[in-house]
């Protein structure tokens, strides 16, 4: 099999399986809710919070990495500006993380709390102790992340409002139903997309580290872990009523595909790292991106 075919085939294959499932959903969404809806689902409400992690720990970790990255290059151009807005979105992730947590116990609140600090420790030492060159990558794949999380942010946030479409259990009656394919305009319901969903297909960064894999096992997981994690959190919006089917769809779709065209005009605008001042003429200006 070609190079071509290689890449054509898949994405031919993922298109029409979208199409495929948007007819279907446009058909037999609110059957399918009348169906499996169970609003008391513990696992559904379980997700329905802690589910929303994905984001603010992936901005955190990039906030952290570039922060770091920007840190150590001192002769970089706007190194301070850069290093600033690092740390706003390390901040902003680990602020909204704690938002999340508040809706437990104080017990539950401190114990999460703790483990999530603890895992933006290791990030920060494994940081601050990688060798220049992994830094850069890792600082490569931050960047990315948060010009993506941001862009998705704004655009789930934008058609929530303007599709107008009620959840299913805040339905007062079936004849309030109203197909994907049917926008209302800003109604103040916000059932399309799922921002949920969205926000687990997130984890389709996880195939920027690819190349920095050498395990098989290693890179097959980075393409399985975010098709396996949004699969389970479209599963508990559906059941516990947040969504129809065809919003988590929608939402993990256009999660995906933002991703990959965030990707293709970022990441070929960020300059190749720098030899140190003793690759060369120590008297030359050194910049970096």
């Amino acid at each position: 099999m070609s190079r071509f075919s290689r890449r054509v085939l898949p994405l031919a294959f993922a298109f029409v399986l979208f199409i495929v499932l948007a007819v279907v959903f446009g058909i037999y969404d609110l059957p399918i809710s009348i169906s499996v809806v169970n609003q008391e689902s513990s696992f559904g409400r379980t997700l329905e919070t802690l589910g929303v992690l994905v984001a603010p720990v992936l901005a955190t970790f990039s906030g952290i990495v570039s922060a770091v990255f920007f840190i150590r290059e001192r002769s970089a151009k706007l190194r301070n500006f850069k290093i600033v807005c690092s740390i706003i979105a390390a901040s902003a992730g680990v602020a909204y993380t704690f938002y999340i947590y508040a809706a437990f116990s104080f017990w539950q609140f401190i114990g999460y709390a703790v483990a999530t600090l603890l895992l933006y420790a290791v990030i920060a030492f494994l940081a601050v102790k990688s060798p220049r060159a992994l830094l850069y990558e890792w600082m490569r794949i931050a960047v990315v992340m948060i010009f993506y999380l941001i862009t998705l942010l704004l655009l789930i946030s934008i058609l929530k409002l303007s599709w107008g479409r009620t959840r299913f259990r805040q339905l007062e009656s079936f004849s309030q139903f109203t197909p994907w394919y049917q926008p209302r305009g800003y109604t103040g319901h916000v059932s399309f997309p799922s921002g949920h969903t969205a926000n687990a297909a997130a984890l389709i960064i996880f195939v920027q580290f690819v190349p920095l894999i050498k395990s098989r096992i290693g890179k097959m997981l980075c393409y399985i872990i975010p098709y396996i994690w949004v699969i389970i959190m479209g599963i508990s919006r559906v059941l516990v009523g947040a969504h129809y089917a065809s919003d988590v769809l929608f939402g993990a779709a256009i999660s995906i595909v933002l991703f990959y065209c965030v990707r293709r005009i970022v990441f070929p605008r960020i300059a190749p790292l720098p030899p140190l001042p003793s690759d060369k003429d120590p008297k030359r200006q050194i910049t970096t991106p």
